[in-house]
């Protein structure tokens, strides 16, 4: 997966991921389950 393109995929884990944002900002909330995150 790339950051930074205006898309929507399908994850493995079966929820979807805008790639519109950062990978980080998907990570944070996965791991840290919260939405107050701002990417770098």
């Amino acid at each position: 997966r790339e950051a930074g393109k205006n898309a929507v995929i399908q994850d493995p884990d079966g929820y979807l991921i805008s790639l519109f944002e950062p990978i980080f900002r998907d990570k944070a909330e996965q791991t840290g389950g919260y939405h107050g995150f701002t990417p770098a």
